[in-house]
């Protein structure tokens, strides 16, 4: 066995482990980060699992496995991107990119219908790059000895399980989404966009319009990060999905000063993406519509249900997103999918689409995860500092208290997630 400097490739994984964070933050834009093999092969891994009772070992250990499967299927993930990138040569639809026809149907100006008919028709390339690449992951996985993926993505949710997280889910919204079962796909897609939620919100989602959102307490304070590719503003969703960016950046940042990188987070942590759904939240805050939109009493309150009503609909785009992923990890994504998305979204949508249009990814699992975990976050900071919590200086260092007290071993545990039940009070309230 090859002696490890151990604090040494510690240092290195948080290294490449923010480098490809960075790559995949900024659209896979350019050449990804290149993965040095120390931190990224079955050697090192082989050694660190024969490195008896050392705890920064045994926290090492899943981290180089996920490098080693993202290293290994780097070019399937950029043949990915490109595909999503590239102009059709289709007579049907020339020069039209998948990424940009996706990122188009969630903006209610032009003819949205027509943009869906071209995505399903120029589809198959991005499908089958996807595909591809979920299969070398897989395999990357068994050749470290591992069962699949789940060992080291899904760890934070096993038990339940993605499954299990995504049926609660579908059970937890079905009374709410009942009234747009049957319509249009556009209906749906305009409820996820909160359309009919838009008083007050700024003409542009901006990096400032965030941070004012949690006005001047300590929240942000000694940490340096921006907000990479912030959304266009089509609706409510835009401005949950800015709040979504901020709370993982803060995650990802905030780290325990003087613990090596390898204890305080997970390769696919939950902290980050609960995080981010507790952030998201906030748009479900009448007192943000007061007091960051300028709106009445009132009126807050009919804003906050309105976007409740949306919130339904973005639960079950999660539930759909981890049911496709298990789906395309066993192979029968194609076959499936469009029962899928009529059980999810109550429309059909064509099997070229299956995990294209919603995106899914590795991540997929923990993102819906997260929406539980948030659900009992958002509980435990309401009651604590009432509903005005974001603003608060006290809720903020608790926060920040939480990033660098907490250990994956404690808040990844399943036991962190809120119940079906509490999830289905939680919507109730948010739509009474």
């Amino acid at each position: 066995m090859t002696p490890i400097d151990l604090m040494r490739l510690d240092r290195l994984v948080a290294q490449l482990s923010g480098k490809l964070r960075a790559w995949r933050l900024s659209g896979r834009a350019g050449d990804p980060p290149e993965l040095e093999r120390e931190a990224s092969s079955l050697a090192t891994y082989q050694d660190l699992r024969d490195t008896k009772g050392d705890p920064i070992a045994l926290r090492l250990v899943s981290h180089v496995a996920a490098l080693t499967a993202d290293r290994v299927t780097l070019a399937d993930e950029v043949r990915l991107a490109a595909a999503r990138r590239a102009p059709s040569t289709s007579e049907v639809a020339p020069n039209a990119r998948v990424d940009r026809l996706a990122r188009d149907l969630l903006d209610p100006s032009g003819d949205r219908l027509r943009r869906l008919s071209q995505l399903g028709s120029i589809a198959i390339a991005s499908s089958d790059a996807q595909r591809l690449w979920v299969e070398r992951r897989r395999e990357a996985y068994r050749r470290l000895g591992l069962s699949d993926e789940t060992e080291i993505e899904h760890a934070p949710l096993s038990p339940p399980g993605a499954l299990a997280l995504a049926e609660a889910a579908l059970r937890a919204t079905e009374s709410a989404f009942a009234e747009l079962r049957g319509r249009p796909l556009l209906a749906v897609l305009d409820r996820a966009i909160g359309a009919e939620a838009g008083e007050g919100w700024p003409a542009r989602v901006t990096a400032r319009w965030v941070s004012d959102v949690f006005g001047r307490g300590p929240l942000f304070d000694g940490l340096s990060f921006s907000l990479a590719r912030l959304p266009d503003a089509v609706g409510a969703a835009s401005f949950a999905r800015a709040l979504d960016g901020a709370g993982r950046e803060l995650a990802a940042r905030d780290l325990p000063p003087g613990v090596p990188f390898c204890v305080a987070r997970d390769p696919y942590d939950l902290l980050e993406a609960r995080r981010g759904a507790l952030f998201a939240s906030l748009v479900l805050e009448p007192k943000l519509h007061q007091k960051r939109l300028g709106l009445g009493s009132a009126r807050a309150r009919e804003q906050a249900r309105a976007i409740a009503r949306s919130s339904v609909v973005w639960v079950r785009i999660a539930a759909l997103r981890a049911l496709v992923a298990d789906a395309l990890a066993k192979g029968s994504a194609a076959e499936v999918f469009p029962e899928l998305a009529e059980r999810c979204l109550g429309r059909s949508l064509p099997r070229d689409l299956a995990g294209v249009f919603p995106l899914t990814g590795p991540r997929s699992a923990l993102d819906l995860a997260a929406v539980f975990a948030a659900v009992r976050d958002r509980a435990t900071y309401r009651e604590a500092f009432d509903e005005d919590w974001f603003e608060n200086p006290r809720a903020h260092e608790a926060l920040r208290h939480e990033h660098h007290a907490a250990r994956p071993s404690g808040r990844n545990e399943p036991s962190s997630l809120a119940t079906e039940a509490e999830v289905d009070r939680a919507l109730a309230e948010a739509l009474a």
